[in-house]
């Protein structure tokens, strides 16, 4: 598994890749880190999924789920992704969105271990994770740098390759679009999120503010590309 490659194109959302990539329709698909559901109701709504098991470990956004209106086709679960609450070989699919990275690094190995247990033989692991460059990322690594715990994350995921426990079916690089409304709107998204606490002195508040609205217009509306990647792991 490398990561020397260009960025392929740019997508106005992730979307595009993975329902090029997987095959939806009629699956049982589990989602590991599902945050808010957007995704999970998405894909319930535009595909014909046998079951969609949606899991979060942070327990407030998980109640926050649980809470909501629509929980048409999905079943939303506390659990984090090093320990999964199912038999084994219960899955077609598997998603992570870019929230591999956020299992204790100590964990990683025993997330990818518990991927595999879960997956029916074949099945697919779509692991999207973000690149460690980038606009948008320059500007979050301001309050909250990353690169230590994305790096693990990859070599994660790099091991239970070399281990055996996957193959690499294919791996992408894109682009996709980050935009708000205006700067509390990235303010209420990304700084004062329930996963993580987020403690700044005014002298980085107002770096912060500075970055943003060098991409900002008149309105305080500003879009960043954010690079991502995607590994396609096939269980074997």
């Amino acid at each position: 598994m490398q990561i020397i490659k260009p960025i392929d194109k740019t997508v106005s959302s992730e979307s595009e890749i993975y329902s090029s990539l997987l095959s939806l329709k009629g699956a049982n698909i589990i989602e590991l880190g599902c945050g808010s559901g957007v995704t999970a109701r998405s894909i319930v709504k535009d595909f014909s999924t046998d079951s969609y098991i949606a899991c979060e470990v942070d327990k407030h956004q998980h109640d926050k789920n649980m809470s909501s209106v629509d929980h048409s086709g999905i079943d939303f679960i506390y659990a984090g992704a090093e320990s999964i609450p199912f038999e084994g070989s219960s899955f077609n699919v598997l998603l992570m969105f870019k929230s591999l990275h956020h299992v204790p690094t100590e964990k990683m190995g025993l997330a990818m271990a518990e991927i595999h247990r879960v997956l029916k033989l074949g099945g697919a692991a779509y692991i999207s994770e973000p690149l460690y460059s980038g606009e948008f990322n320059d500007l979050v690594k301001i309050f909250h740098d990353e690169k230590e715990v994305r790096e693990a994350a990859f070599k994660a995921e790099k091991k239970a390759v070399e281990d055996g426990l996957f193959q690499l079916s294919s791996q992408h690089f894109f682009n996709v679009p980050r935009e708000f409304a205006a700067f509390q709107d990235f303010e209420d998204k990304l700084i004062n999120n329930t996963h993580t606490s987020h403690v700044l002195d005014d002298i980085t508040y107002e770096k912060i503010k500075s970055r943003y609205f060098s991409k900002a217009d008149n309105n305080g509306f500003a879009r960043f590309y954010a690079p991502m990647r995607v590994d396609l792991l096939k269980k074997i």
